[in-house]
């Protein structure tokens, strides 16, 4: 039982991550790595632009090009255009990767707990074992169904890193 649970909490961290970093490959040329952000913040409502000097937009419709990067204010629809090389980074979050990084987060402390009321009442015979069990079975779901919510209403960050 042991072994189980040390996969999956093993197999679980390795898979989860609350945030993520997107940067530069050195194969990648750098209208590749534009091409692949552009794609990336396609369809994003709320982009967040952080420039070298320390401002920082709410953004959307965002298309980076090697020499000037454009995009739109998200409150006020005004159209910023800024130099390329002025951008620090770029941050998003994805709802997706939340609520598959709560679920998998949900399933390893709902599985934990599984495998630690399993131990505990092993061979005991009681009612109350069995009373115990019937509850593992009600919380595993419901311990999953609140790692999804929860990492659903967080997201998941992603930086992508320009320069």
């Amino acid at each position: 039982m042991k072994k189980v649970i040390c996969i999956i909490l093993i197999s679980s961290l390795l898979i989860t991550s609350c945030s993520r970093r997107i940067n530069r490959d050195e194969p990648q040329t750098v209208n590749e790595f534009y091409e692949y952000v552009n794609n990336k913040c396609k369809n994003k409502t709320h982009l967040t632009i952080e420039t070298k000097t320390g401002l920082v937009f709410v953004g959307k419709d965002i298309m980076l090009k090697p020499d000037s990067t454009r995009f739109k204010l998200v409150d006020k629809e005004e159209t910023i255009v800024l130099s390329t090389q002025n951008i620090k980074n770029i941050t998003y979050n994805n709802k997706l990767t939340g609520a598959v990084d709560g679920l998998l987060i949900g399933s390893l402390v709902g599985a934990s707990y599984l495998g630690i009321s399993y131990k505990l009442l092993e061979g005991t015979g009681s009612e109350w074992g069995y009373a115990w069990s019937i509850l593992a079975i009600f919380v595993f779901p419901a311990i999953l169904l609140i790692g999804t919510i929860w990492g659903l209403i967080g997201g998941s960050e992603t930086k992508i890193e320009i320069y």
